[in-house]
């Protein structure tokens, strides 16, 4: 009983806001145009010449360098043309860089420390620092057994 007196009162509330953004709403729709009508012609920026960048190059490009060069930093041997002739042979030259293989290769390593903190951390004692080295190399070799 005590729920549906409590859905009774939810209903109502809402039927009252919704009552009240109806009647409202010319109002509103109102002053709107009357800003839009003061503004109108306004400048809005600046501008500076030169197109915006977008997210993906501002951050995400810089982001995946660094992390090829970690990469490739941590393990001498390997280097952006042997990746490339690997991505190649296993058909994949065209969809993925060299560079964005090596980042994957470092965020599978990072996810992998993260994921083994959070499942040794479930277990407790030294096992979060076990899981954490053990995921992690098995997220920095993941991306070289998919290729």
């Amino acid at each position: 009983m005590g729920v549906i007196l409590l859905f009774a009162i939810a209903a109502l509330g809402a039927a009252v806001f919704l009552i009240g953004e109806a009647a409202t709403l010319p109002a509103r729709e109102r002053h709107g145009s009357i800003r839009r009508a003061a503004n109108y012609g306004k400048s809005r920026r600046a501008s500076t010449g030169r197109p915006e960048e977008s997210f993906g190059n501002r951050v995400v490009e810089p982001l995946k360098m660094g992390l090829a060069q970690g990469v490739l930093k941590i393990s001498p041997r390997m280097t952006a043309d042997a990746v490339s002739a690997r991505l190649m042979g296993a058909g994949l030259g065209r969809v993925i860089s060299p560079t964005t293989f090596l980042a994957s290769k470092a965020a599978a390593a990072i996810g992998g420390v993260v994921g083994g903190l959070v499942v040794g951390g479930m277990a407790g004692g030294a096992f979060p620092i076990l899981f954490a080295a053990v995921f992690a190399l098995l997220g920095f070799m993941l991306p070289d057994v998919v290729v």
